[in-house]
């Protein structure tokens, strides 16, 4: 994946949850504690910054937002029926 897609997809997904929290008016802080994560960790997921797959996960939990983990879980599955009926393993992420 080409490293500003990625740097973009992070903005995006950091300016989406930041979003939710703004709708729930949540602070940072009462979010962070709520999730389990550090400050630091919410504000990096936010600013599109990097974090870990475990943080976001967290963090939609806390938001209630497992939906989201859903969709993105059902589009894995398909991704790996397709290729399996296409006789292609899948290796995971390249």
């Amino acid at each position: 994946m080409d490293a500003d897609l990625a740097s973009g997809i992070e903005a995006s997904i950091g300016a989406q949850v930041r979003s939710v929290r703004l709708l729930q008016s949540q602070p940072q802080s009462e979010l962070a504690t709520r999730a389990g994560i550090s400050l630091r960790s919410l504000r990096d997921l936010e600013s599109g910054r990097g974090t870990t797959l475990r943080t976001l996960i967290h963090v939609l939990g806390a938001l209630d937002q497992e939906g989201w983990l859903h969709t993105l879980a059902a589009h894995a599955e398909a991704d790996e029926g397709g290729m399996a009926s296409r006789g292609m393993a899948s290796t995971g992420p390249p």
